[in-house]
């Protein structure tokens, strides 16, 4: 059953979250949400990144919650669950290396602009080490890329097809699963809210969108679709 976000008793970040519409499923998101906003390394991170740029703090807020929220809906073990948290929550902080004039423009970006914009994902996972978190979420952030366009194959498929062979999934595969996850969270929030560069866009057309361009389980499109108001 859907339940509305409560927010009494919650830490000032996870408060952040009370005007945003988020619908969950499993109460125990907002348990690992408010586990995860306790950190300390993840406060002085998402300070850092909220002090830079509110947008892309409200979005790492919104798909962090929608992370946790859909891996709970997979049976992802508490482990892997709170790797995949920690990776959701931050994987924009590589973010605050970049020009802000560059993620703030709201007309077409240059090609060097566009290469700029790519590093955040190696400067978030350089930063995820330097602060100790575990190298499955940095694996996490760093897979969750290969999702979002079509210039990847469809991971996965190359998973399902290793399960049915009888493969142990590996360190690798789990980050995989974890990132397809993370993918589709950050690709549906940065398609339905409006960022400083764009306007909202409706859901169908947000459908559309992902169902060409997402290179992950297709699943995963509505369940994410559906948490949202």
């Amino acid at each position: 059953m859907l339940e509305r976000i409560s927010h009494q008793g919650l830490s000032k970040d996870a408060k952040e979250l009370e005007a945003l519409e988020l619908m969950i499923f499993d109460q125990r998101s907002l348990i690992l949400q408010e586990n995860i906003l306790r950190d300390p390394r993840v406060k002085e991170l998402l300070s850092r990144l909220k002090k830079f740029n509110e947008d892309t703090y409200q979005h790492s807020l919104r798909v962090g919650l929608l992370s946790i929220d859909l891996g709970y809906g997979h049976n992802i073990d508490d482990l892997l669950l709170t790797d995949l948290a920690f990776a959701a929550y931050l994987h924009d902080i590589g973010k605050t290396e970049i020009d802000l004039d560059i993620l703030d423009k709201k007309s077409g970006l240059t090609e060097e602009e566009r290469a700029a914009v790519k590093q955040h994902v190696r400067q978030s996972i350089r930063i995820l080490g330097e602060n100790g978190f575990s190298e499955r979420s940095s694996a996490i952030v760093a897979s969750h890329h290969e999702s979002q366009t079509r210039s990847y194959p469809r991971a996965h498929q190359e998973r399902r097809d290793g399960e049915r062979k009888g493969e142990r999934r590996g360190h690798h595969e789990e980050a995989q699963m974890a990132g397809e996850i993370l993918a589709i969270a950050d690709i549906a929030d940065a398609l339905i809210w409006p960022r400083a560069y764009k306007l909202a866009l409706p859901k169908e057309k947000v459908r559309e969108i992902m169902m060409e361009e997402f290179q992950g389980d297709p699943a995963l499109i509505e369940e994410a679709l559906k948490r949202f108001k």
